[in-house]
């Protein structure tokens, strides 16, 4: 056998191997093109469902929010990192914090306190916070011995104190004052 014929053998192989390749490769690109196609259409179709349901969420939930509050009309909701007017008695207002650490949220408040009577107080307030059906699942008390001048104002910052592991989505503060 010549070296020649060889060669052409071998050339000849080759050529074949490359054009069962792109046979192989073409059919392959043409099963996943009709596969990316059916996977836009699903998507299409997914987005579509996502936009008629999410009015009908938004919906339920202001309709939720509703009945929650027929049901316990002081509760207010919780807006992180905004002031939150109260102005009950001696309790001015009110903000909360969300700290996250890792994959954990702590959420913290910060209470104002003004004495705008002629005596001095010992303030004592409970925060109380909610999830998104009212139900209690955590709080917070003020009742240190702290004292209350006429005429100051205070801050107080802590930690919510949670006994059921859940998202907070309202709140609610009672105060009572004991005289200085």
């Amino acid at each position: 056998m010549s070296q020649r014929l060889i060669l052409a053998i071998a050339l000849g192989v080759a050529l074949l191997a490359l054009i069962v390749e792109s046979v192989l490769t073409g059919t392959r690109i043409t099963n996943l093109s009709r596969e990316n196609n059916m996977l836009r259409g699903e998507l299409v179709e997914a987005k579509s469902q996502l936009a008629k349901a999410l009015p009908e969420l938004k919906q339920t939930q202001r309709e939720l929010e509703d009945m929650i509050k027929d049901r316990m009309p002081h509760l207010r909701p919780i807006e992180p990192d905004k002031v939150v007017n109260i102005n009950d008695g001696y309790v001015k207002n009110i903000l909360f914090s969300v700290l996250k650490t890792n994959s954990n949220k702590k959420y913290e408040y910060k209470l104002v306190m003004e004495n705008k009577t002629g005596l001095s107080l010992h303030p004592q307030v409970q925060i109380f916070v909610f999830d998104n059906h009212g139900v209690q699942i955590g709080m917070a008390e003020i009742n240190e011995r702290l004292e209350l001048l006429p005429g100051e104002s205070r801050s107080q910052s802590a930690a919510i104190r949670f006994f059921i592991d859940a998202e907070p989505h309202f709140f609610l503060t009672r105060a009572s004052n004991r005289p200085g």
